[in-house]
């Protein structure tokens, strides 16, 4: 980064989410980190907020969004890394509301969490969309269908 960001990170609350946001607010920008719970500790770093908010639920992903674009006055980059395995079980096995919740999380999130922020994108901006490392080979972990 050449000059402090301001960044919105989705699944920011463990993982590459939070690392994300702490690489950006390590080099003098600022983030808010929305996910279920702040695992990582991501609000403790300076210039950093968590939001709880749950990327399968479109109200709550613009929500949470337009308060961290508040906050932060403007969205520089959208880091998208919110991620749900799904449940473990063969495909034959999973329940359709088991292969929608992950689907939810991992697909409908990140085109929510996209539309809440293109509005505060819109003088530029980046836009990051992490992936799974389960998409690296077929069916990635056995029983993960989803």
């Amino acid at each position: 980064m050449t000059s402090p960001s301001r960044a919105v990170v989705t699944g920011g609350g463990s993982g590459l989410g939070a690392a994300f946001a702490r690489h950006v607010t390590g080099h003098g920008g600022r983030s808010v980190a929305l996910d279920l719970a702040d695992k990582a500790g991501v609000s403790t770093a300076p210039g950093a907020r968590f939001s709880p908010c749950d990327v399968a639920d479109p109200t709550a992903v613009t929500s949470a969004i337009g308060a961290a674009a508040e906050w932060l006055n403007r969205i520089d980059l959208l880091f998208l890394a919110a991620g749900a395995l799904g449940a473990l079980a063969p495909i034959v096995q999973l329940e359709p509301e088991e292969w929608r919740h992950a689907i939810s999380v991992n697909l409908d999130g990140a085109f929510c969490a996209l539309r809440a922020a293109v509005p505060h994108l819109r003088e530029g901006g980046s836009v990051v969309a992490a992936c799974s490392v389960a998409r690296l080979t077929t069916f990635g972990t056995p029983g993960a269908a989803a």
